[in-house]
């Protein structure tokens, strides 16, 4: 970033500063006395870029409108490296007010930014620094120039450490955290573990139950079947007894008849095959029974007919009345259904298996002496419908301890898997952190390496080759190399004037070090009163010094309030303490 024009209204000491066409290269000569305004230029680009100062604290950066103003205003034009040119506008009132705009100034009409936030933000895209870099590298404000604190954001920023040390601390966090949580993990499964084993769920215990109530129901389905079947086939039984009897006692009388006419029709017949055998009986017997018998033999045969019919309906009758009492008398001697009777309840079975067989007992004597068998297999039915019922509790119980076992073991399962993938996580992530502190260690002796290659080239000119050589060590210590006494020296063995001309040295390896490492272009510099406690001779050798500093830093202002005769700038900026517009 190179500074082209920078312009101004009521900041600090000046109503109005205007200061246009700033030479893009070489020593640029803010003097004046004290308390003339030559710091106002450096706070004023510092304002313009970040909206702060170094001197004034973001609570009272209002303090930066001049005395009686209400708002101050500053744009400033810079140039990148690429020939591009961008203006920068701020303004701020006494209510703490700010705005801002970032455009490119051959096109103002479209902004690229527009906001305190968005200005910000584009402008450390744009110069790839922010205002911490910026003050410790390209503007050295008035000040004490001292060593560079070892552990400071802008040093690690330029180092390239910053970048490493946040992913290792963001590391370091997720560890800590991961820590914490593998130890409350680890006490919640140490609970679960405990909590399941006061559980104390036997896998088969659920299964016995179950089995145990299944073969209650089947055994009660069974008997309450059996129950309905001896019930039905015993009122089938009663209904069709009576009949069953009639049938008989008509069936009785007709087998009488027809035995009378079989008898008669057997003397008929025998009659007749004695009349043939004997033919001289013939007209006798037909002599006598003639005026009693119709003419023939057949009549006598006619109703054995009808009556053969009848028995036959009433025996196919007969054996369909006995269905009920052969269907009771089986199921009596079902040996697989009577499982679990009484040897005196399976020996009255028979009993009353054979009785239903024959149809000896009418129903109300048969359903008495059925009675016990009843009243065994409902008693027995009822006791399995309760136990049966009695099991349904301790079922449902072992089924939630049973499903409370099982969310333990799944929590402690998870539990196990989400520590050991914690564990292993943490593992990595302790690696990682190893391989980020070795590659800080490696960035931080090679940024030593390049400062004391960078101060190697400039203490020299600034010291008149009396000193060429810095030993860096990694808490940023610094020692000397004395040509004269050919060892290193603390700086404290040596005069405060080249102390202070070793750390001007050390300040400026840092901004060639930012400007070629990050920034990537040419970069102005802003010295103020870098020379002041360097003697004429010193203050002469560094102006001399600094055009050659470093390709990287082209632009340099630098205040002072007078200049050694002789000074060779491309341009001087006089301050005055009575004037309050500079030009």
């Amino acid at each position: 970033m190179i500074i082209q024009n920078l312009k101004a209204a009521n900041i600090l000491k000046y109503k109005k500063l205007d200061l246009q066409d700033i030479p893009e290269h070489g020593l640029i000569a803010v003097s004046g006395q004290n308390e003339s305004g030559k710091s106002t230029i450096g706070e004023t680009v510092c304002f313009a870029l970040f909206g702060r100062t170094f001197s004034l604290d973001q609570d009272d950066i209002s303090k930066l409108i001049r005395w009686g103003e209400n708002r101050c205003t500053v744009t400033m034009t810079f140039m990148e490296n690429n020939g591009e040119s961008f203006s920068i506008s701020r303004s701020l009132d006494i209510e703490g007010n700010h705005s801002a705009s970032l455009w490119r100034t051959d096109d103002p009409e479209n902004p690229i930014a527009n906001g305190k936030e968005a200005v910000d933000k584009a402008i450390y895209e744009l110069t790839a620094y922010g205002y911490d870099e910026f003050v410790e590298s390209f503007y050295l404000a008035q000040r004490e120039i001292t060593s560079p604190h070892p552990h400071s954001v802008t040093l690690k920023t330029i180092a390239g450490l910053s970048t490493l040390e946040k992913s290792a601390s963001i590391i370091e966090n997720e560890m800590q955290q991961a820590e914490s949580n593998i130890a409350s993990m680890r006490t919640e499964l140490s609970q679960q573990q405990d909590e399941l084993l006061m559980l104390g769920v036997d896998p088969e215990h659920l299964g016995n139950l179950i089995s145990e109530k299944n073969h209650a129901d089947q055994e009660q389905q069974r008997l309450s079947q059996r129950v309905d079947h001896y019930e039905s086939t015993l009122k089938e039984y009663s209904r069709v007894h009576p009949k069953l009897i009639r049938r008989n006692t008509t069936h009785g009388r007709l087998s009488f008849w027809l035995g009378m006419i079989s008898i008669m029709l057997i003397v008929l017949v025998s009659a007749w095959l004695l009349m043939l055998i004997q033919p001289n009986l013939k007209q006798t017997w037909l002599d006598l029974f003639t005026p009693y018998v119709p003419h023939g033999i057949w009549w006598a045969i006619l109703p054995a007919i009808p009556l053969g019919m009848l028995l036959k309906s009433y025996n196919t009758s007969i054996r369909n009345l006995r269905l009920p009492g052969v269907a009771l008398g089986a199921a009596l001697l079902d040996h697989d259904e009577n499982q679990g009777l009484p040897e005196e309840l399976l020996q009255q079975c028979k009993t009353m298996a054979q009785q239903a067989n024959t149809s000896t007992l009418d129903g109300a004597m048969l359903n008495d002496e059925m009675q016990p068998l009843l009243e065994n297999l409902k008693s027995r039915q009822e006791a399995n419908a309760t136990r049966s019922k009695e099991l349904t509790e301790p079922i449902s119980k072992e089924e939630k301890r049973r499903d409370q076992a099982t969310a333990l073991e799944k929590r402690i399962k998870k539990l196990e898997g989400d520590i050991n993938t914690s564990t292993e996580r943490n593992q990595a992530q302790r690696i990682a952190i190893e391989l980020l502190a070795g590659a800080s260690r490696h960035l931080s002796r090679r940024f030593n390496h390049v400062i004391r290659e960078h101060v190697g080239m400039t203490l020299p000119l600034f010291t008149e080759n009396r000193y060429e050589h810095l030993q860096i060590d990694d808490d940023m210590t610094i020692q000397v190399f004395s040509n004269e006494k050919r060892d290193y020296l603390d700086l404290d063995e040596i005069s405060s004037g080249t102390q202070r001309q070793i750390m001007l040295a050390v300040r400026l390896a840092l901004s060639q070090e930012l400007a070629s490492r990050r920034v990537g272009s040419d970069q102005f510099l802003i010295l103020d009163e870098p020379f002041a406690f360097f003697d004429q001779e010193r203050t002469t050798n560094s102006l001399n010094v600094l055009p050659e500093l470093s390709k990287d830093l082209p632009q340099i202002f630098v205040t002072s309030q007078v200049f050694p005769a002789g000074s060779s700038f491309q341009r001087e900026i006089v301050c005055r303490r009575d004037a309050i517009e500079l030009q």
